[in-house]
C-alpha cells in the first residue's frame, strides 16, 4: 500500500480518544480498512502501525482469526509483532502492531526487477523460518504473498516480517481447510479446486505459495501468468487457473540448477510437494544458513513452552537474532549489486559503526557474482 495523506482527518477523529497514539500519516487503505503510522507514547514514542477495520454488528471472521492466531500464538523475530486490539469507536476495531519501515517484498522486487540469488536466498530463508514456526504452532497462513511479506531496514539488508493472518487457521482447533481463499497467483491446485467442498492440507498449500514467492523474486514474473498479460481480467484469470491446474510453467535459464530444483519441488502436486523440513535441508537453501538459524525455531518454541509453564526461558531466542548481525549480512553480499544499495541507504547515515562496515565492504572482494551460484 502506498503512503497517503488521504483520510488523515477521519482517522485522527477515530483515534482522538487514544492520545497515546500520535498519528503520523496514513500508510494505505484497502478492502478491509486503513493502516496508519503512529507514535506510541506508551512505548517511548516507538513508531507502530495501527490497522483500523470497519465492522458491523459483529467482528468479521477474518478479523477474529488475525486476533486469535496472531496475538495468542505467533511471537517470532520474522513475524510482525502484535501489540494490542481495541475498539476506538462504534463500528471500528483497531489493531496495533510492529511497524516495518522497508515496505513490502512486492515493492522491493518491482524496484529491482528481480533479485540476485544471494539476496533472494537471504529473504527466503527468513520467510521459511517464519512459516515453519507457524506450522509448528498449528497455524497455516493461506495467504502467503509478496504483499504480506514486510521488510524492516537493517544495516545492509532488509529483514523479513510476515504479516496478515486474516485467512489463517489453527489446524489444532479449527475445521479442516476446504475454502478457496488467498490470492489466485499464489494458490495451489488443490486450493483452486476446493470451493468449500474438498479438504486440503493447508501446510502443503503454504509451501506452494512460498515456491511462487521464490519464483517471483528470481524472475520478476508470476509463474502461471503465461502469455495473457494485458488481456481482459476474466480471460487472464481463466488462463492462470488452467495453468495452475496443469502445473504449467517454465523456469528461465538464468536461474541456477539448485534454485530451479527447489522451485520445482515446491510447485508440484501436493502428494510429491516438498515439506518444510525438507526445504531447510535443500542445498540451495542451506547456503549461508548458520547453525543458530537452523535451531532458532526449536529454541523459540522451547522458550515459549518454558514461559507458559512458569519456568525460566533461556532467553537465547529473544536476545539474539541471526539476521541482524551486520557482518553476516555483509558476508553474503556481492560488489556488483551491493554498492548501489549502500550508496542509497547509507548516504545520509553518519553512524560511525555503519560507516566503518560500509567502507569495509567497498574495500574488499566479497564472493563472486551471485548469478553464477
Amino acid at each position: 500500500m502506498a503512503d497517503s495523506e488521504t483520510g488523515l482527518p477521519e482517522v485522527a477523529k477515530v483515534l482522538e480518544g487514544y492520545p497515546r497514539y500520535q498519528i503520523v500519516k496514513v500508510l494505505g487503505s484497502g478492502t478491509f480498512g486503513t493502516v496508519v503510522l503512529a507514535n506510541d507514547q506508551e512505548r517511548d514514542g516507538e513508531r507502530i502501525a495501527v490497522k483500523l477495520v470497519e465492522i458491523n454488528d459483529r467482528v468479521p471472521k477474518y478479523v477474529w482469526r488475525e486476533i486469535e492466531n496472531h496475538r495468542q500464538l505467533l511471537k517470532h523475530p520474522h513475524i510482525i509483532e502484535f501489540y494490542d486490539v481495541f475498539k476506538p469507536v462504534e463500528g471500528r476495531v483497531a489493531i496495533s502492531m510492529e511497524y516495518a519501515d522497508g515496505g513490502n517484498l512486492f515493492q522491493y522486487v518491482r524496484k529491482l526487477r528481480r533479485l540476485e540469488e544471494e539476496l533472494a536466498r537471504w529473504l527466503f530463508q527468513m520467510l521459511i523460518l517464519a512459516v515453519d514456526y507457524c506450522h509448528r504452532k498449528g497455524v497455516v497462513s493461506r495467504d502467503i504473498k509478496l504483499e504480506n511479506i514486510l521488510l524492516k531496514k537493517s544495516t545492509f539488508l532488509p529483514v523479513v516480517k510476515l504479516c496478515d493472518f486474516g485467512f489463517s487457521k489453527n489446524v489444532n482447533i479449527h475445521s479442516i481447510p476446504r475454502s478457496k481463499v488467498g490470492s489466485l497467483d499464489y494458490m495451489a491446485p488443490e486450493v483452486v479446486d476446493a470451493r468449500g467442498r474438498i479438504e486440503y492440507d493447508a501446510k502443503k498449500s503454504d509451501v506452494w505459495s512460498c515456491g511462487v514467492v521464490l519464483y517471483v523474486m528470481l524472475t520478476g514474473m508470476y509463474p502461471f501468468e503465461g502469455g495473457m498479460r494485458g488481456a481482459p481480467q476474466d480471460k487472464r484469470k481463466d488462463d492462470v487457473i488452467r495453468r495452475i491446474r496443469r502445473i504449467e510453467y517454465t523456469v528461465p535459464n538464468h536461474v541456477s540448477m539448485d534454485a530451479r530444483d527447489l522451485i520445482e519441488q515446491c510447485l508440484t502436486d501436493s502428494e510429491h510437494r516438498i515439506s518444510m523440513a525438507e526445504i531447510v535441508q535443500h542445498p540451495w537453501f542451506m547456503k549461508n544458513f548458520p547453525e543458530e538459524a537452523r535451531t532458532m525455531n526449536a529454541t523459540i518454541l522451547a522458550d515459549q513452552e518454558a514461559a507458559a509453564a512458569g519456568e525460566e526461558p533461556s532467553g537465547g531466542s529473544i536476545s539474539y537474532n541471526w539476521s541482524l548481525d551486520p557482518r553476516r549480512q555483509r558476508d553474503i553480499m556481492d560488489p556488483e549489486w551491493y554498492e548501489p544499495m549502500i550508496d542509497e541507504e547509507l548516504k545520509n547515515d553518519h553512524d560511525d559503526g555503519v560507516d566503518v562496515l560500509a567502507a569495509d565492504l567497498k574495500n574488499q572482494q566479497i564472493r563472486g557474482n551471485p548469478g553464477n551460484h
